[in-house]
């Protein structure tokens, strides 16, 4: 069930962010997270204020990923994982994972009386732009087969590539793999080419694929935003028909997944397509800017 919000509960912040080794849960701050069912990476701003010298020394400086074949949402399941940043957030009764990425670098600057430390990721963005393939694939191999070698070569979780696989193998893209085909240069072109075939969206999301029917919303119980249960103020409606939505922090509020709206301006079913995070753990801001379309 979605997470409904009281009253008691926006008194109650929550947060938890780990970075390699470093686990903060109690200093102060600033994130801005902005994830969207696009081809292109999400993003994350994060600033921690006042790390002790030790601390600042183990997230400083730019890392470079250890080779591996093994996709990024396993790197919590092995011993002392290197480079991941994670950032859960919500309140005291509940909270969610809101952003997983690799850590690129971190840079300490002295404003004042304060010591920030800000930390430079990508979800997928070293995947994206440099991961390559080349590869010939057999005749009979399935859209979804094609997919998870893709997934492979990219070193990403599959996610929920097994919801859309059955859609996937018996549409028209299949005919592409009927004598064979090969993939050569982007992985993540080659990807995003057999999912505009297939009339899916893919995006990373926290590591993992998320591959969506185009114009289809994840198969969720639908959030039902109203001014009850954390809609804030009036949402408002573009030409395109795209919705801009606030909402206070709803731990599980991500991309993909549907809403009910119910405000005094408008209602009915849709699917969220952009969160932006901002949260600033001992500020004002502690909310989600969001952007849906309709179902």
């Amino acid at each position: 069930m979605p997470f409904i919000v009281s009253e008691q509960d926006l008194w109650g912040r929550k947060w938890r962010i780990q970075i390699r080794d470093l686990i903060v849960d109690q200093l102060r701050c600033f994130f801005r997270v902005k994830k969207t069912l696009s081809a292109t990476p999400n993003t994350c701003e994060l600033v921690i204020y006042n790390l002790s010298p030790s601390q600042r020394t183990e997230i400083q400086g730019p890392i470079k990923r250890k080779p591996t074949d093994k996709p990024l949402e396993k790197v919590l399941t092995e011993a002392r994982p290197a480079n991941f940043v994670r950032i859960e957030a919500g309140y005291t009764s509940k909270m969610s994972s809101i952003y997983f990425g690799e850590v690129l670098d971190g840079q300490t600057v002295a404003e004042g009386v304060d010591v920030k430390t800000r930390v430079s990721s990508g979800d997928g963005e070293t995947d994206m732009a440099q991961r390559r393939i080349n590869r010939f694939v057999g005749p009979g191999t399935t859209p979804s087969q094609a997919l998870n070698m893709l997934a492979a070569a990219l070193g990403v979780g599959r996610g929920n590539l097994s919801e859309v696989a059955t859609v996937l193998d018996t549409s028209n893209v299949a005919k592409i793999f009927e004598t064979g085909t090969v993939f050569t240069g982007s992985a993540w072109d080659e990807l995003q080419g057999i999912a505009r075939s297939a009339n899916l969206e893919i995006s990373i999301q926290d590591g993992k694929l998320l591959c969506l029917n185009r114009g289809k919303a994840l198969a969720k119980t639908a959030f039902l935003l109203n001014a009850g249960s954390g809609l804030v103020g009036s949402p408002s409606v573009d030409k395109t028909g795209t919705v801009s939505l606030k909402t206070v922090m709803l731990p599980d509020l991500t991309p993909g997944v549907p809403v009910t709206l119910d405000s005094k301006t408008i209602k009915g079913a849709y699917k969220l397509t952009e969160c932006e995070y901002v949260g600033d753990t001992h500020g004002p801001d502690w909310h989600i800017m969001s952007k849906a379309k309709p179902l």
